[in-house]
Order: structure tokens, then sequence, then C-alpha cells
């Protein structure tokens, strides 16, 4: 049985240099910089409500993910397999293949189109099956991946079936937040959370910042897709990757003065590239009129 779970001997004769392309395409679609460019562009041009709930379940799943990684502390599958893509981090659960099952399929749930999850499971099955191909995670790994994002997406569904007939169920995202705090604080087995985790705190920080924020002081309209819309995504998405890649530069005064400093730097740029993506961003485009200012019904947001 441990043979079944944790051999990888058998995806040595499957590569070949047209499968292995494929592989590394779908693995860098569940990275998460991918998820929250995508992310981006769906909440300015598709729906934003919509949007925010996915990003709240993808961030809290992801988080969880890092807690239960360094909880497990089960190790990758040997160097020999991996492709020239070997990490420094655990490998149970999956993280790919947990956050792609979110994602995707939450996304189906919010569209409820047929083609929403069959395109949902091809993303699903090829970013779980590349990380087997590439030999960066065994069996075990996505299958515990699988059955986490199994387990977050039946939450998600109570709460889309219950959000209206019980307002305290808004809640839920603030106490997601402050949770994921505390964890940074309780790291298991005394290591010092990983950056990806304040990271990822971080940007949950903005962007519940920006979506409570965004409908009071900007509410932007969504429509369909113009010249000018496409203009402001594009010069949102440049933005974002310069807000995500340079921020951490801007607070050069904070890094290397000890751990918690740089972490601090980690934090203060993740979260304002989340009230960016979430508020800002989106606030600019309507006084720049590239998007129209809508009037919409003060219901939950998330």
């Amino acid at each position: 049985m441990d043979e079944v779970w944790h051999k990888l001997d058998w995806v040595l004769p499957l590569r070949n240099e047209i499968l292995t392309p494929v592989a590394e395409f779908f693995t860098a679609l569940g990275h998460v910089p991918f998820f929250l460019l995508t992310i981006s562009i769906l909440y300015w041009t598709w729906d934003k409500r919509a949007i925010s709930r996915v990003t709240i379940a993808l961030l809290l799943t992801a988080h969880v993910n890092l807690w239960l990684k360094d909880f497990f502390q089960d190790p990758r599958p040997s160097a020999y397999f991996m492709e020239g893509h070997a990490t420094n981090t655990y490998g149970l659960p999956s993280g790919h293949t947990q956050e792609a099952l979110v994602f995707w399929y939450a996304l189906a749930l919010e569209i409820r189109k047929r083609w929403a999850w069959i395109v949902g499971t091809i993303f699903v099955f090829g970013i779980s099956f590349s990380r087997l191909y590439l030999g960066v995670h065994d069996l075990e790994d996505v299958v515990g991946g699988a059955i986490l994002g199994v387990a977050t997406l039946a939450a998600y569904l109570v709460y889309l079936r219950f959000r209206e007939r019980v307002p305290r169920l808004t809640w839920i995202a603030p106490i997601g937040l402050f949770a994921a705090i505390v964890s940074l604080f309780f790291w298991p087995n005394a290591i010092p959370p990983p950056d990806a985790a304040v990271l990822l705190v971080g940007y949950f920080l903005g962007w519940l910042s920006g979506i409570a924020l965004e409908e009071t002081r900007c509410d932007f309209k969504k429509k369909p897709p113009t010249r000018r819309t496409v203009q402001a995504v594009l010069l949102g998405l440049v933005a974002v990757m310069v807000l995500a890649g340079g921020l951490g530069l801007g607070f050069w005064f904070l890094v290397e003065r000890g751990w918690l400093w740089d972490y601090l730097a980690i934090a203060m740029g993740s979260t304002a590239t989340g009230f960016f993506v979430a508020f800002l961003a989106p606030c600019l485009f309507v006084r720049a009129g590239l998007m129209d200012r809508g009037v919409t019904p003060g219901s939950p947001r998330a």
C-alpha cells in the first residue's frame, strides 16, 4: 500500500517532450500569483461580490494548507523525480491541488453553468496530475489536498445557501482573518510562519478593508467589455505586478533587521496590494472614466 501512496517510479516512463511542457503549463496555473492576478481581472470585469467570496475562500484554504504542511512535516518525493522543481516546503497536503479545486469549483458554483464545471474539472485535473508528473508530490499529497479542497467547497456551498437567511454569517470573513492572524503566533512544531503565510494574511487584510470601502466610496459598475475596460484591466494588472514586486523593496529599511521586521515588510506590501485591487484600482478607474459608477443594494458582500 505504501508503494501506491508514495512511489513515483510509474511517472518516469510517461515523461516526454510533448507532455512535459503541458505539465509545466498546468503547474504554473496552480501558483497563488496566477490566482491573484485572475481574481483581479474577474473582480474588475465580472461579478465583484461573487469574486470577493471566491477570494476569501481561496485565501483561507491556502493559509490552512501552509499550516498543515508544517504540522505534518511530510517530506516531498526524492529530488530524483522532481524535474528541476525542488522546493524546501513539505508535501502534504498539495497546495496546488487544494487551491485549484477551491478556486475553479467555487467559480463554477457562482457561475452556475455546465461549461464552468467542465472547464474547472479540466484545470483541477491538469494541475493535480502535473504535480505527480513533475515529481513534486506523491499521491498521498494530492489526495490530501483534494480532501481539504472538497471540505472547503462544502463549507462554501453551505454559506451560499444560508447567507441571506442568517445575517450572522457575514462575520465569517472577519473571523477567518482573525483566526489566520492568531495562527501566525501558534505555528506548528515551533517553526516560524513562512513568508507565504504572512503574505496571505496581509493580502486578506487589505482585501477585506478594500471591499468594505469600495461599495460606499466607489461602487464601480460591471459593464460589457469595451476598449475602456480593457485599458483599465491592463493598467491595473501592471500596477498590481509593480506593487507586488516593488513594495517589498519600498520597505527596504525594515528588511534584514530581524525576522519580525522582515515579516512586517511583507505584511505591509501584501496588505497594500490587496487594498489596491479591491478599492483603489476601481476608484481610480471610475475617476479616470474607464469604468462607470453604479448604485447597488447594500446587501452583504461576502
